[in-house]
């Protein structure tokens, strides 16, 4: 299987329907970005580099140069915070109905308002 061909049945096509839940916190320029970045981790075990990602994939699958990613990471205006709430939001909506009523011990990235880690 290709992960890049646009088929129902490729990764590619998974992690688009996943990262478009995302869409609306970035533009569409920055949008299409943090998709391709999102693959490119996924798609190797070690990131060295910003420019490692996108000499070994983001430039073969998308016409941008190496300044544009790093631009997207210094100065689009998408929320940190927004991404991490969205995030959160997922995770908590795979949880199966017989565990929604259990308790949900989070690190510290989560304890923010909550000092005890507990939901």
């Amino acid at each position: 299987m290709n992960i890049i061909s646009e088929n129902q049945k490729s990764i590619y096509s998974f992690i688009n329907k996943f990262c478009n839940q995302y869409r609306d916190i970035f533009t569409k320029k920055t949008f299409k970005m943090f998709f391709w970045i999102v693959i490119s981790i996924i798609s190797f075990d070690k990131i060295h580099s910003i420019r490692f990602i996108w000499n070994n994939f983001i430039s073969r699958h998308m016409e941008s140069s190496l300044n544009s990613v790093y631009y997207f990471f210094s100065y689009s205006k998408f929320s940190l915070e927004n991404i991490m709430k969205r995030t959160v939001t997922l995770l908590l909506e795979i949880i199966p109905q017989e565990l929604a009523n259990e308790k949900i011990f989070g690190s510290s990235l989560f304890s923010v308002g909550n000092p005890n880690g507990i939901y």
